[in-house]
C-alpha cells in the first residue's frame, strides 16, 4: 500500500468513525495530524526538530488481518479436555493451584487466568480480554478495559477504537505486530464510569505479571482508568516517569478521539515522542 492510499484510508476511517454529522469538520480539525502524517513517512523532509530521525527498517507499516489475529487467539485457547476412563480415575494425582506469580509465559499466564472469578465483572463478561500480540515486544499498549465488541470476541482490535489505534501506530512506522495490546481490566464493566476497585487490584497483578514477562522498553497508557493507575500524575506524554522500572508514556484513548478529534494534535506530539524513544533504545 502507497502512502497516498493509506492517508485516504485513515481519513476515510476517521470520518466514518465520528459520523456524517460532523465530517464538514474532520478536514480542519484534522489538517495539522495529517500534515504530520506526511512528513512522518518523510523524516529528511520534516521541518520538525526531530528531522534527523531515521524510521527503523523493522519497523514498517502494514495493514492488520482481524482473521488472523483471531486464528492466533483460538490457537491459543484451552482445548476441550481428554475424556477419562472410569479405571484411570484412581490414577491421577492433584495438580498444585496455578498461582499467577508462578507463571513462565505469557501463554502460561493465559492459561491461570481463564477463568478468573475473582471480581464481580466476571458474571456479566462473555468472554476475558487478556491481551494480544508480541511477546518479545519493545511497546506494550495498555489501554483502560474491553468495549462491547472486545467482550464479544475476546480480542483488543475488535472495535472500531481498535482499528484507530492501528491507523495510529502506523502513522510513526511502528507495525501492529510488533507490539502487545493488553488493558488494566480484563473484563467488561457494566458501567463505564464506575470500575470496581476489586476488579482493579485484582487485574493489576495480572498486568504486573505481562509486564515482567515481556520486558518492555517503554508503556504507552491509553485512557484516565489506565492512567489513574499506572501515572496518577496524569502528565501525558512524559516518557521520563516510570511504571515498574520501565519508561511510561501517556495520551488520549481512542473512544476520546472519536469523540473530540481536536485532540488528534496533542496525540500526534507523543506519539513523536514515542517514536524519538523507540528509536534512541534501538541504538544503545
Amino acid at each position: 500500500m502507497n502512502f497516498s492510499n493509506l492517508l485516504y484510508l485513515l481519513e476515510k476511517s476517521l470520518s466514518n468513525l465520528i459520523g456524517n454529522s460532523r465530517s464538514l469538520l474532520l478536514e480542519d480539525m484534522n489538517h495539522e495530524f495529517l500534515t504530520h502524517l506526511r512528513q512522518s513517512f518523510n523524516p529528511e523532509k520534516n521541518t520538525q526538530s526531530d528531522e534527523s530521525i531515521t524510521i527503523l527498517d523493522n519497523i514498517k507499516p502494514t495493514e492488520i488481518s482481524l482473521q488472523k489475529l483471531e486464528k492466533e487467539e483460538r490457537s491459543n485457547s484451552i482445548k476441550e479436555p481428554k475424556q477419562i476412563a472410569p479405571g484411570e480415575i484412581s490414577t491421577i494425582q492433584p495438580k498444585k493451584s496455578l498461582t499467577i506469580s508462578e507463571a513462565g509465559s505469557i501463554d502460561s499466564l493465559r492459561l491461570r487466568i481463564n477463568d478468573c472469578t475473582k471480581c464481580e465483572l466476571s458474571y456479566g463478561r462473555k468472554r476475558i480480554v487478556f491481551g494480544q500480540g508480541n511477546q518479545n515486544a519493545k511497546l506494550i499498549v495498555v489501554g483502560d478495559f474491553p468495549n462491547e465488541a472486545e467482550d464479544q470476541k475476546g480480542l483488543i482490535l475488535s472495535s472500531k477504537e481498535g482499528m484507530l489505534l492501528v491507523q495510529i501506530l502506523q502513522s510513526i512506522s511502528i507495525n501492529i505486530e510488533s507490539v502487545y495490546l493488553t488493558n488494566i481490566v480484563k473484563c467488561k464493566p457494566e458501567l463505564v464510569k464506575s470500575v470496581p476497585e476489586s476488579a482493579i487490584k485484582t487485574c493489576l497483578k495480572i498486568l504486573d505479571k505481562q509486564i515482567e514477562l515481556i520486558q518492555p522498553a517503554l508503556i504507552l497508557i491509553l485512557g484516565s482508568t489506565a492512567e489513574k493507575i499506572l501515572n496518577p500524575e496524569g502528565v501525558k506524554g512524559v516518557e521520563t516517569k516510570k511504571y515498574r522500572t520501565i519508561p511510561i508514556i501517556s495520551t488520549y484513548h481512542p473512544s476520546q478521539l472519536i469523540k473530540n478529534p481536536d485532540l488528534l494534535s496533542k496525540v500526534w506530539v507523543n506519539m513523536r515522542r514515542i517514536r524519538q524513544f523507540l528509536y534512541a533504545t534501538s541504538q544503545e
